[in-house]
């Protein structure tokens, strides 16, 4: 079930229960239940937002990216000293460590990247856990409902499919565990996917 049938059911049953109309249910079940509303909110981003958030999250400068300019440029250097051009000595060193040219720029995971496609599942690995905001334990069970979550693609990454997909499973995995509680415990299962979803909801409609 989708978030927003999910936030569907708990605002009829807040109608039932207070006897209010459809406007007045909606505030009070936010308020009741922010991080279902946050996660509805994030759900709802159409692709070309999603596509703008991961860019722009990819555009942050973090010490990691840093460092591995740093380091990249140092082969750029070494190249210029042995006698190549500038223009030349960047393509070659990106040729020869894609990896630091991956890192420096953020959105070099996707470009690097393979999608496998269709129903073949890659099998997960600590930089498609990075990509996907999820913690270096993340088991196959729990990648394999993230990937597919995501729309069985690695590009563009949906945070709010993700962790809704996480969600799922772990209802699955503990079938008197409610929505709600779901959520609260994939928020600390899963705290930097879940930082992404609170980002994503606050990105216009």
């Amino acid at each position: 079930m989708k978030p927003s049938e999910h936030w569907l059911q708990l605002v009829a049953k807040t109608m039932s229960n207070r006897s209010c109309g459809h406007v007045e249910a909606w505030k009070i079940t936010a308020d009741a239940y922010p991080a279902a509303a946050i996660l509805m909110s994030a759900s709802g981003r159409s692709r070309q937002t999603v596509r703008f958030f991961n860019s722009r999250e990819a555009a942050k400068v973090t010490p990691q990216k840093a460092k591995a300019k740093k380091e990249f440029y140092q082969f750029v250097n070494a190249k210029e000293e042995a006698g190549m051009y500038p223009t030349a000595a960047y393509n070659a060193a990106a040729r020869a460590h894609p990896d630091l040219v991956s890192a420096m720029t953020g959105a070099g995971d996707v470009q690097f990247l393979n999608d496998v496609g269709g129903d073949i599942i890659p099998a997960g690995s600590p930089r498609h856990y990075a990509l996907f905001r999820l913690p270096m334990t993340t088991t196959q069970e729990q990648w394999e409902a993230a990937y597919k979550g995501n729309g069985s693609i690695m590009a563009p990454f949906n945070p709010a499919k993700v962790f809704a997909a996480l969600v799922e499973l772990a209802q699955k995995k503990s079938t008197s565990l409610s929505y709600n509680d779901a959520i609260t415990r994939c928020k600390t299962d899963y705290p930097d996917l879940w930082d992404s979803v609170e980002l994503l909801s606050k990105e216009p409609v």
